[in-house]
């Protein structure tokens, strides 16, 4: 989705429209969100950009404004884009280019309805989304990579920190790992005003539409919390040792590029 998203973000500065080639594997993309974009043939001739970094490549300005290689040719975008610069100017685009589609926007908001606390009303408390991805980096080979999931602490302070902040929250979980989050993800003074709900058993784009509805959201490790905050367009708290410090992925990840200076980081 970053790479989807980098699409625009260079479309606009080149005055050009956003298309995805007709053999482009978007299967994933297409079965959650409606994509307002066109799909085409290949054409060439093409310009192709390799990105050389993790976090925001300089080298794209630099292409951007060569028209002596994009003149009149398709621009070829390859590489992971993980960006928060990208999506700043083409915010808008973006959201309208890529929207999830009505079934997946409908069962989130059923969901979300269904699971109001007893006695609570909607627009009367705040809703905070928690991303707790686990999985395929619970594998100890993922630490030295630079990858681990965020520890039971780190839910429950950033927890704290929105139920000080407002009168009364729902902290609504999704995650992939059902069993460690109902055990882990737990507020310790839970009551009238404060309400944790478990969410889980659904597919990834049923998830994130369910995060890009709640009003603030607490995010872990990975891209998929990171867009589905972006969605939600609130208060963000992160994991802030993703990537872990000292490691070859953190050492190549600008984490200022990546995550937008207002969202606050916790560990």
């Amino acid at each position: 989705m970053f790479s989807f998203a980098v699409l625009f973000y260079v479309a606009k500065a080149t005055k050009r429209e956003v298309v995805l080639f007709s053999d482009h594997n978007a299967r994933e993309l297409e079965q959650y969100f409606s994509l307002g974009v066109r799909k085409i043939n290949r054409t060439c001739p093409c310009f192709s950009f390799h990105e050389h970094l993790v976090s925001y490549d300089v080298r794209i300005e630099e292409a951007i404004r060569s028209e002596n290689a994009t003149n009149s040719r398709t621009i070829l975008l390859r590489g992971f884009f993980q960006s928060y610069r990208y999506f700043q100017p083409v915010e808008h685009q973006i959201r309208a280019g890529m929207k999830f589609k009505n079934d997946i926007q409908d069962f989130a908001r059923d969901v979300l309805r269904e699971n109001i606390p007893r006695g609570w009303t909607e627009g009367r408390f705040v809703r905070v989304g928690i991303h707790s991805r686990r999985g395929d980096i619970t594998w100890d080979g993922y630490r030295p990579l630079g990858v681990e999931p965020a520890p039971a602490t780190y839910f429950q302070k950033a927890m704290k920190y929105f139920a000080d902040r407002y009168k009364v929250v729902q902290f609504v979980v999704v995650s992939e790992d059902p069993r460690w989050s109902r055990q882990h993800i737990t507020y310790e003074r839970q009551s009238s005003s404060v309400n944790v709900t478990y969410s889980l058993k659904h597919s990834a784009g049923q998830d994130m539409a369910i995060l890009s509805l709640c009003d603030h959201v607490i995010i872990s490790t990975g891209s998929f919390g990171w867009l589905a905050a972006w969605y939600a367009n609130g208060d963000v708290v992160y994991y802030s040792n993703y990537p872990i410090k000292g490691t070859r992925y953190a050492k190549s990840l600008n984490v200022s590029d990546y995550y937008p200076s207002h969202w606050i980081p916790m560990e």
